[in-house]
């Protein structure tokens, strides 16, 4: 009798939770097989007949950010900025004690000081994100070196990125953010004298 597990495909919008403390998943004839157990609203976001009328360009590889910035808050959160707003997802290299929780939130723009005292405590802004919670949730396998997270069936669209509670010292070397981007053909060229306008330009591109 196969094994049962839930469908790795999250219509959600809030993310995925990631347990390290599991074999990895094996393709060939000796390889495990599970049933893979559906729901109607999972069903009802994956109906071919709708996916099927969507027309756009492919998606591809459209390579690797570094943040540009990090800080941590006086709660322990570490905020990482990638400069710009991507689709994609993040690897993120940790080290700490097995079965310890890491949990991590994605978006796009930061809250905005406050009007008396101009503090920003420089969190992530999530009230345009309604009821996704943009997060992921990651348990450490407990390596005695470390180990890196790397999402699989979840990507987000955020320019920031913060880490609750770490299980180590974070740097900027920590974390490296894979995205994609439509594959278009180039028509033409545009640049002005505005480094501003032109990186806009680039950004939409």
């Amino acid at each position: 009798m196969p094994e049962s597990m839930p469908a790795p495909l999250n219509s959600s919008r809030n993310g995925s939770l990631v347990l390290q403390d599991m074999l990895p998943i094996r393709a060939g004839s000796d390889a495990l097989h599970f049933e893979v157990m559906t729901d109607s609203q999972q069903q009802d976001y994956l109906d071919p007949k709708d996916i099927g009328e969507i027309k756009g360009a492919k998606l591809t590889d459209g390579g690797i950010l570094k943040p540009v910035a990090m800080w941590t808050s006086d709660s322990g959160i570490d905020t990482f900025d990638l400069g710009q707003t991507i689709a994609g997802w993040c690897r993120l290299r940790f080290q700490g004690s097995r079965g310890f929780g890491v949990y991590i939130r994605y978006g796009e723009v930061l809250t905005q000081p406050v009007v008396s005292t101009n503090h920003s405590t420089r969190n992530i802004y999530t009230e345009n994100l309604r009821d996704a919670t943009a997060s992921n949730t990651y348990i450490l396998r407990g390596d005695s070196v470390s180990e890196i997270y790397e999402s699989t069936f979840t990507i987000h669209g955020f320019r920031y990125l913060s880490i609750f509670g770490p299980p180590n010292e974070l740097t900027l070397d920590d974390v490296e953010c894979p995205f994609v981007r439509n594959e278009t053909t180039l028509k033409s060229h545009f640049s002005t004298s505005n480094q501003i306008i032109n990186q806009i330009q680039h950004n939409i591109l």
